[in-house]
């Protein structure tokens, strides 16, 4: 953070695994747009997420032990292909999670500012105005 100026508030993280157990990879996710940082949902689905990585991953290494066949070219292409598509849905979750976040805070400000418009016009009101609005 310091050599980047980039300033981490929270990460969450999950090893994506091998076949026997090894660490050959790791999700991680930065500073999440929820003021509590990362939920137990969040972590949940990250897990899920790792699992399918790791899936891919291990499909992908598999298909390359396979041999160089026209065949087996296509199957390890069709496997990259696949990790593709989970990677886009992982995407298109988080992007729509943050669709739906920044959608409740722009209403949440709504309402604050009407909350508070409607304070600052009784303070005035009752502040010796006699019905005087400031709109």
């Amino acid at each position: 953070d310091k050599m980047t100026g980039y300033r981490t508030r929270n990460i969450l993280c999950e090893p994506i695994k091998d076949g026997l157990g090894e660490v050959v990879a790791v999700m991680q996710m930065v500073n999440s747009l929820k003021p509590a940082g990362f939920s137990p949902n969040d972590q949940s689905r990250v897990v899920t997420y790792a699992a399918k990585m790791s899936q891919g991953l291990l499909a992908i290494r598999d298909s390359k032990k396979d041999g160089t066949s026209q065949h087996m070219q296509s199957s390890r292409q069709h496997k990259i292909r696949q990790m593709n598509e989970i990677i886009a849905e992982i995407n298109k979750e988080i992007d729509a999670e943050r669709r739906a976040m920044l959608k409740r805070r722009k209403e949440e400000s709504r309402t604050e500012y009407t909350a508070n418009e409607a304070a600052a016009r009784f303070k005035f009101r009752d502040g010796g105005g006699a019905g005087r609005d400031l709109a």
